[in-house]
């Protein structure tokens, strides 16, 4: 047994070593046949490069920089595991590097960190290569060589073999477990051995995982890996305790695949939902039922509060893959974004993201539903596994099918579960891996990846039908597969050869890419549709039954509400799952902003609102009354306030706005406010009918509150358009509000992170990051105004200290003179 699994594996890692010697994305810059060799000023390469950038940055500079360096130039992306990661691989190459650093020969110029090589980048020979490999900054734009690129195989390699392999093993031999003839009858091949082996063989030859991971260069095998081994730790169960450590330990494995690649959030839904269900699941032992809930429901809550404080003391990222430039993707928007369909004509661009939420939330909410009454009741050996298999493939597809934006490569997420049900549905498995593979041949073309993508997919189907002739299975969807395939397949072989036959109209130049989209996303359709049915078909077919027959669980069900309300009320560790979408470019003059503003109509009622005065003014005002004031003393000067002076300026400050009333009601002030705003890119007319305050309100103030909001908002006007009093505000409370306050109640000081998390509710959600900036700003204000109390009152109480002390000074002296006369006087 052991030689077959070495055989086996062996086989998958020479397939990988064998695909690694072909063409990385954007090798020598080259972004396929219609554009040939890139000339981007800005960056180069593809994944490849991106990758060899990461660790270029995360080895050289401090973590506070790794997701600000120079994002123009691949800046990191990707959740924090991936940039330690990262970090650890530049080490190594580094170090290696640094041994054969003195054999260098004479003609190579040593690069120290931060300093430019005059040579070409990559034509250092042996392993000192991998020292220049992570250079910082001299090993940019096409670092190449062959050390280098074998060095960056051999990671992807190491990575996939002990994350992703091991994962599959492990899962296999729960999906196919050892019998009594393994045991007795050592030299011999087994059935159970021969269906582990299919399984596993087929599992790691999946083509597209490899293609995309080998061959266009990236490591999705770990987050992939990670995701497999929570799921198997999710579905464990001791019999005899009912233990809930599993599904404790698959949270904390599914949380480190969800910070490796953003992307396993696809799997998410199906993960709580499964969860979820366990935490009403209970034991054949006589335990209180609200007892074992709560102990599950907090063992849970530990898990998923774990996962949301990484993603708080984790940076947020920059760059969302899913809101760039729309791609050509297997995906139900991109495929109706074609004529007659134009929806993206048709929806308002606004609404398409809220269409797009729907329409997910529509798609995996019956297999989330299914998948709760999974983890309810108990199933016989391995059954729950193969549902959290199959649900989370469905709620991943349903992601890619119904997302507004989406990447070719997100469709291995649900590859990766559903090629562990190979021995349950074969034809159905083989047929996804094939249509999978097919719907990335626009990406792999621009990777040159031609020649493996036709043998990748040659060895997986001989492999499949090797395995179908030599195993006996039953496939639920038989039938429909038998006709769907071959049509299919049929389709699929015609695009490809009209692709190489016939050239597209000029007029149509995306003809084929766009015919890839609307095929793909019809089959991936049709697909989903089967998933659905497998999962509720599976979940049918089992002797469900309760363990604990009786009322429904009364502590379950607000147990259930307050998991719902705990994720429902972190953005956090959701918000960097999705990353800075609100880095826009600078602000732009308006081209008539210097020109001459037409005049405003200084109306009543426009004057009166004018007039009103602002919140904090009202808080000042009533700040500045006298507290404590013993004006009726004996003594003017004895009086006591907790504001010093706040008498006189109590008396002064009756009317906030009469200060205002002269310099403003004829529009001077405004038409200077007027041409500054302007000039930033304000909509001065909507600002000053919602915010009529500014008609009176200094220009310096006004102009200094625009311009430290957009600095905040990263140059974004979205925020002033919102709510333009953020005008009237003095810039000093914003400064506080927003650099300080905020910062301390959310972020742990970290000003920075609170900036970049606001930006992303501001391309998210605009209200929600609206709230957030008013809760800051007011929450400063009444802090400084709490400080300023404290302060004065301290001051008063000092005065009021030295007033008492003297006048008890006064009071004993002429007491003792009375005293020392009437002595006398006897």
């Amino acid at each position: 047994m052991r030689a077959l699994a070495a055989a086996t594996f062996s086989f998958a890692i020479l397939l990988r070593i064998i695909i690694g010697f072909h063409p990385h994305s954007g090798q020598d810059d080259y972004q396929g046949p219609t554009v040939g060799i890139a000339s981007n000023p800005v960056k180069y390469g593809g994944d490849y490069e991106a990758q060899r950038h990461w660790m270029e940055v995360t080895l050289h500079l401090p973590i506070s920089e790794w997701y600000y360096h120079d994002l123009q130039y691949w800046g990191l992306d990707y959740p924090p595991l991936t940039a330690y990661v990262s970090w650890a691989c530049g080490w190594v190459a580094h170090n290696v590097g640094s041994r054969f650093d003195g054999n260098r020969p004479p003609d190579t110029c040593a690069v120290a960190d931060g300093e430019e090589c005059s040579e070409t980048p990559g034509s250092s020979d042996g392993l000192v290569e991998l020292k220049d490999l992570v250079a910082l900054n001299s090993s940019r734009w096409g670092f190449e060589g062959r050390a280098g690129k074998m060095y960056m195989r051999i990671t992807v390699l190491v990575l996939d073999i002990c994350v992703y392999m091991t994962a599959v093993w492990t899962i296999a031999k729960r999906l196919v477990p050892p019998t009594n003839d393994e045991a007795s009858m050592p030299g011999y091949f087994t059935t159970s051995q021969q269906q582990r082996t299919w399984l596993v063989l087929t599992a790691l030859c999946q083509p597209a995982i490899v293609l995309i991971d080998h061959g266009h260069f990236q490591y999705n095998t770990v987050s992939l890996g990670l995701a497999l081994w929570s799921f198997h730790y999710m579905t464990l169960e001791d019999s005899r305790t009912t233990s809930f450590y599993g599904p404790v330990i698959g949270s904390v494995l599914f949380s480190l695949a969800l910070n490796f690649k953003q992307m396993e959030l696809y799997h998410a839904p199906a993960v709580f939902a499964y969860l979820l269900g366990r935490c009403f699941r209970h034991g054949s032992e006589r335990r209180t039922i609200g007892v074992q809930t709560t102990i599950k429901f907090f063992s849970l809550g530990v898990a998923v509060m774990w996962q949301g404080m990484f993603f708080r003391l984790s940076s947020v990222y920059h760059d969302s893959m899913y809101l760039k430039s729309c791609r050509k993707v297997a995906n139900i928007w991109c495929a109706l974004s074609v004529k007659p369909f134009s929806i993206r004509n048709r929806i308002p661009q606004d609404m398409l993201p809220i269409a797009a939420l729907g329409l997910t939330l529509l798609l995996i909410l019956p297999i989330c539903g299914m998948l709760f009454r999974a983890g309810e009741r108990k199933q016989s050996v391995g059954d729950d596994l193969k549902i959290l298999l199959w649900g989370a493939s469905g709620t991943a597809l349903a992601f890619f099918l119904a997302s507004f934006q989406v990447h070719e490569k997100g469709i291995l997420i649900a590859l990766a579960p559903l090629s562990m049900l190979a021995l349950d549905a074969p034809r159905f498995v083989s047929f996804f891996s094939v249509v999978a593979t097919w719907s990335l041949w626009p990406l792999l073309v621009i990777d040159q990846l031609q020649s493996p993508y036709f043998c990748s997919i040659m060895i997986y189907t001989c492999i499949e039908s090797l395995m179908k002739v030599q195993i006996q299975s039953t496939d639920n969807d038989e039938c429909i597969i038998k006709f769907l395939a071959p049509v299919s397949v049929v389709v699929m072989i015609v695009l490809h050869l009209l692709e190489f036959l016939v050239d597209p109209p000029q007029s149509l130049p995306d003809l084929y890419p766009v015919l890839w989209s609307i095929a793909g996303c019809g089959l991936f359709s049709l697909l989903y549709l089967m998933i659905l049915a497998a999962v509720w078909a599976l979940l049918q077919q089992q002797d469900y039954h309760k363990i604990r027959k009786g009322g429904r669980n009364t502590v379950g069900v607000p147990a259930a509400l307050a998991m719902s309300l705990l994720l429902l009320s972190m953005p956090e560790p959701i918000a960097p799952l999705v990353v800075m979408m609100s880095r826009t470019k600078g602000s732009k003059l308006n081209a008539h902003a210097f020109e001459s503003v037409p005049d405003l109509e200084l109306t009543p009622s426009l004057l009166s609102r004018a007039a009103e005065p602002l919140p904090w003014e009202v808080a000042r005002a009533k700040e500045k009354t006298p507290v404590l004031d013993l004006s009726s003393a004996r003594d003017l000067s004895s009086t006591l306030s907790l504001a010093e002076g706040a008498a006189e300026e109590g008396r002064s400050d009756e009317n906030p706005s009469r200060e205002f009333l002269e310099p403003w009601m004829d529009g001077t002030l405004w038409k200077s406010t007027e041409l500054a705003l302007s000039s930033l890119g304000i909509d001065t007319r909507q600002a000053l009918d919602r915010a009529p305050q500014l008609l009176r309100l200094p220009t310096e103030q006004v102009v200094q509150a625009a311009a430290f909001v957009l600095d905040f908002c990263n140059s974004s006007t979205k925020l002033i358009r919102l709510d333009p009093t953020l005008l009237c505000y003095d810039v000093l409370d914003l400064e506080h509000g927003l650099g300080q306050y905020l910062p301390n109640m959310m972020f742990r000081g970290n000003a920075t992170q609170a900036a970049v998390s606001v930006r992303t509710q501001l391309a998210l959600s605009p209200t929600m990051a609206l709230a957030v900036v008013k809760m800051g700003i007011d929450g400063g204000m009444e802090e400084r105004r709490v400080s300023r109390a404290l302060g004065s009152a301290g001051q008063a109480s000092g005065k009021a200290t030295q007033t008492i002390v003297h006048e008890t000074g006064r009071t004993y002296r002429g007491f003792k003179k009375t005293k020392d006369g009437k002595s006398s006087l006897g």
